[in-house]
């Protein structure tokens, strides 16, 4: 991340807090976030030949109704030609907010997919054991032939068929190797 985007992240959050906005902020970039992860959308905010006044005006048509924070933000980015940068700010924004509201990103793969009550049981357990909020991101991942593996913070809990395959298998050949095979 650039030391310029997370200069961004931080006066938004500083302005946010303020306000005591920080959560809609939060939602507000998030969707917006979403809206420029087109690749036809965020090439005509990047795009140099397209005037700033009319990004402006297509932002205020379809932002108008965001927090004006970040419809303000949006508007510098487009004067300032820092459009490319959002994403980044957006990461920035999250981590700071995410550290001051004691929320934790569980990055989740799970062979199949996860109903809602699996995800609503997973979180509220991993929200005890960390003692915070816990934002679930979960991946079907069917490599894993069952089981999850769940990083947060830098611990990996892994209960994967895989992984128990995989320790298993080196198990059986350091085995087989003491006895001269």
């Amino acid at each position: 991340m650039s030391e310029l985007a997370h200069r961004y992240g931080l006066a938004l959050f500083q302005v946010s807090s303020d306000n005591k906005s920080s959560a809609k902020v939060y939602q507000d970039l998030k969707n917006a976030l979403e809206v420029f992860e087109d690749h036809d959308v965020l090439s005509y905010f990047k795009a140099r030949d397209v005037e700033r006044q009319e990004k402006i005006q297509v932002l205020e048509k379809s932002f108008n109704h965001n927090n004006q924070e970040v419809l303000g933000l949006l508007k510098l980015l487009v004067r300032n030609h820092r459009f490319k940068i959002f994403p980044q700010i957006f990461r920035s924004f999250e981590e700071i907010y995410y550290k001051d509201e004691n929320i934790k990103i569980a990055t989740v793969k799970s062979a199949v997919d996860l109903n809602e009550e699996e995800k609503t049981l997973l979180s509220e357990a991993l929200s005890q054991r960390y003692k915070s909020r816990i934002d679930l991101r979960v991946k079907a991942d069917p490599s894993l032939l069952s089981g999850l593996v769940i990083e947060i913070e830098g611990d990996v809990l892994d209960n994967s068929m895989k992984s128990k395959y995989e320790s298993l298998k080196k198990t059986l050949l350091q085995g087989g190797k003491r006895y001269g095979h």
